[in-house]
């Protein structure tokens, strides 16, 4: 879902240029960012995004028979990050420097930030190929099993892809160091609660807002002016579907995976800062051995049905 923001930053980069001059206080304070940002909206449904990445969620559940991506070719490059988790060269576009900077990255970006948000790391081996080529990315998926219209659309349009402990980064879709470091973190919070048995329980607006308030922390790290221009653009969309009294509850996830990222964002960070971020965590270990529905009203005080209908952006 990563590339939707892509397209809003590299507009928003675009437009307010260093050449221009503007902080990003100022960009937030004036009026055009209003407009900027319905008008982004608009490119966003023109390009057809949702109806993509709906077809991403659909075979994100057909993948799960394949047990762990299957490793393409083999390569020579690849780096031991930690005992647990190693980051390989999906194609010959990455260097052995290139990918030691990323697996710097992930030891000193990532997984504090899981440490930070989650309290958790991954506690089983995971493998994170990394991709520099559409042509790379589409054949190591056609290769999956994945159907060859679906491979057009991943290509296109997705940022990572987490199957249990696997992980693919397509990196040619991400904007920058910031982008990538997004990136790798969310896909590591994915694969994190995959491993602690807590994926499947979570309701989605409430698994991908774990990951997006994760991965922000880790793009902040590295480039603040890009995560902060990130979570304007989904705040800005989200309550503008909601001032036009078309935004559909959390639960609805037939509203486009992009506005229930992005509402299940706003929704577990208002989560985080209303009741602290100690009982956020303390949740997500209630929620290893116990219903989500018990362990989230034992935690909050309130039940997940009633929350996600009284939650407003």
């Amino acid at each position: 879902m990563r590339r939707a923001l892509i397209l809003f930053f590299t507009l928003v980069t675009f437009i307010f240029s260093n050449e221009l001059e503007i902080t990003y206080t100022q960009i937030i304070e004036s009026e055009p960012v209003s407009h900027y940002l319905k008008m982004t909206e608009s490119y966003l449904r023109k390009t057809g995004i949702d109806d993509l990445i709906r077809k991403e969620v659909v075979q994100s559940y057909s993948l799960t028979a394949l047990g762990n991506l299957p490793l393409p070719e083999e390569s020579s490059v690849k780096h031991q990050v930690t005992d647990k988790i190693w980051v390989v060269a999906g194609d010959t576009g990455i260097t052995d420097t290139e990918l030691s900077d990323y697996s710097t990255m992930i030891k000193e970006i990532s997984l504090p930030a899981l440490k930070s948000k989650l309290n958790r790391v991954p506690v089983k081996k995971v493998r994170i190929t990394l991709f520099t080529t559409p042509e790379s990315f589409g054949q190591a998926l056609l290769q999956a099993g994945i159907a060859s219209s679906d491979v057009t659309t991943m290509v296109k349009s997705s940022g990572g892809v987490a199957l249990n402990s696997s992980i693919w980064i397509p990196l040619y879709n991400l904007e920058g160091k910031g982008g990538i470091a997004n990136a790798l973190t969310h896909e590591l919070v994915h694969v994190t609660l995959n491993q602690l048995g807590i994926a499947s329980k979570l309701p989605l607006w409430l698994n991908e807002g774990t990951a997006w308030v994760t991965g922000l922390a880790a793009q902040e790290k590295v480039d603040s002016f890009q995560a902060k221009v990130e979570t304007v653009v989904m705040r800005e969309s989200v309550q503008n579907l909601a001032e036009k009294g078309k935004l559909q509850p959390l639960d609805d996830t037939e509203q486009g995976l992009y506005y229930l990222e992005a509402q299940g964002y706003l929704a577990t960070d208002a989560l985080i800062k209303k009741y602290g971020l100690e009982t956020f965590q303390e949740f997500l270990n209630q929620t290893q051995n116990s219903r989500v529905n018990d362990s989230f009203e034992r935690t909050f005080k309130l039940s997940l049905y009633d929350y996600e209908k009284a939650f407003k952006p």
